[in-house]
This record gives structure tokens, C-alpha cells and sequence, in this order.
């Protein structure tokens, strides 16, 4: 049920803005963050948007985000994204996202 009024106008919003920033890449709905020149998968902003998108009803696209995600995991276990290596705090984003 949708809140009435503005609380929904502003619930709407959000979710389209959730939406958009869906791409396919290798197969698998990501959740991209930023404007077109600076987008990509980062890890820590992707977890408020996956959780979101669950709220919303969004399963399906939720679990490839997530999927996505772990497909970043290095042979060390580590799993970096967009915002590269000296972003070591993307592994426990991670694995937070999968518990949550």
C-alpha cells in the first residue's frame, strides 16, 4: 500500500530513481551508483539499494545485484569493486549484505 500524498509521491520517486540505475552486465542486474561518467558497482552504496530494492518488492533483481557483487571476490577471498583495492571495507560491506 502506498503511503498518500506527498509520502507517496516521495516513496515513488525513490524507487524510480532505484530503478534507473539498474544495468545488465554479464548477465546479471547490477545496481549502479552515480551519474553516467562516474558509474559502477560500489559495494557500500549498492548495499542501501539492494536492501531497498528487497523493500520494494524487487527479489529477483536484489539477488543479481547481490550475485554481482560476490562475483568481484578475488582469489583471496577479498572482494573489491568500483572503488578498488584501498576500499578493503567492501569485503565486510559484503559479507553484511549477504547476511542482511
Amino acid at each position: 500500500m502506498q503511503p498518500p500524498g506527498r509520502f507517496g509521491e516521495f516513496l515513488i520517486a525513490c524507487a524510480r530513481n532505484i530503478l534507473q540505475a539498474r544495468e545488465v552486465k554479464n548477465g546479471k542486474i547490477n545496481f549502479q551508483v552515480g551519474p553516467t561518467v562516474y558509474r559502477g558497482l560500489w559495494v557500500v552504496d549498492g548495499n542501501f539499494i539492494l536492501e531497498a530494492a528487497r523493500y520494494l518488492g524487487y527479489d529477483t533483481e536484489a539477488q543479481q545485484g547481490l550475485e554481482a557483487t560476490w562475483d568481484q571476490q578475488k582469489p583471496s577471498g577479498a572482494i573489491w569493486a568500483g572503488a578498488g583495492r584501498e576500499h578493503w571495507k567492501d569485503t565486510g560491506i559484503a559479507i553484511f549484505t549477504l547476511v542482511r
